[in-house]
C-alpha cells in the first residue's frame, strides 16, 4: 500500500498484507479476513483467530451495534459487508503477545452518494497513545485508495474533544451539527473520485 501524500494526513509508513493493513504498532484485520463462526461479542472466540491476546473488558460498547449490522448484511448477502469492521491489534514486540485494543470501522455500506460513516474505538486501558489515530488514519488511507468509498463522515459528541482531535489530524473538516443537533458532523473527500459499487 502507497502512501496517499500528506494532504489528507495518511500515515506514510502504512503497508497492505495477507488481507491486513499494517502500520507502525498496529494490525487492523477487517472482519473478511476471520472465519465465518468467529462471533465478535465473545473474546474467547477471537485469541486464535486473531493471534492475539483478548482482554477481559472486550468488547467495547459501542461494538455491539455495529456487529448486528454486520450479521444482517451478512445474512442479505451484501457484498463488502466484511470490511464494515476491522480489529485493532497492538502487534506485540520485546517478546509480548499482540493484544486486540479495539476496533475501526464503518456504520453502513457505502450509500448512493458513495459516502460512509466512520466510527472507532479503543478500550480505556490503550487509550491517550495515539492508536485510535494510528488506526483511523491507515483505514481513511485504505477507503481511498481502494476506492471502496468517495466520502467519509464522522460525528462527534460536543464534549468528545479527543475524537475530534483524531478527526483533525485526519484531515476532516467540520461541516456541521450532527443528527439530532447532539454533536458534531465532520467531513473527508477523495478529491473526485469514483468509488466502485459495493452492492
Amino acid at each position: 500500500m502507497k502512501a496517499s501524500g500528506r494532504r489528507r494526513g495518511i500515515i506514510p509508513h502504512c503497508r497492505y498484507e495477507q488481507g491486513a493493513l499494517v502500520t507502525e504498532r498496529l494490525r487492523l484485520v477487517p472482519l473478511e479476513r476471520l472465519p465465518a463462526t468467529a462471533d465478535l461479542s465473545r473474546g474467547a472466540s477471537l485469541a486464535s483467530s486473531l493471534n492475539a491476546t483478548v482482554p477481559s473488558d472486550w468488547p467495547p460498547q459501542s461494538l455491539h451495534g455495529h456487529w448486528r449490522r454486520y450479521r444482517q448484511l451478512r445474512e442479505e448477502g451484501h457484498k463488502g459487508a466484511g470490511y464494515l469492521i476491522w480489529c485493532l491489534i497492538l502487534r506485540g514486540e520485546r517478546g509480548r503477545s499482540s493484544e486486540l485494543v479495539g476496533f475501526c470501522g464503518f456504520r453502513d455500506l457505502p450509500d448512493s452518494a458513495g459516502t460512509v460513516e466512520l466510527r472507532y474505538e479503543v478500550l480505556p486501558a490503550f487509550q491517550r497513545r495515539g492508536l485510535a489515530t494510528e488506526g483511523a488514519e491507515a483505514l481513511v488511507a485504505w477507503v481511498f485508495e481502494s476506492h471502496w468509498a468517495r466520502t467519509i463522515r464522522a460525528q462527534t459528541a460536543h464534549e468528545e474533544i479527543g475524537a475530534m482531535q483524531v478527526l483533525a489530524k485526519l484531515g476532516f473538516t467540520l461541516i456541521g451539527m450532527a443528527e439530532g443537533g447532539q454533536g458534531y458532523l465532520f467531513e473527508l473527500d477523495d478529491g473526485g473520485q469514483t468509488p466502485p459499487d459495493n452492492d
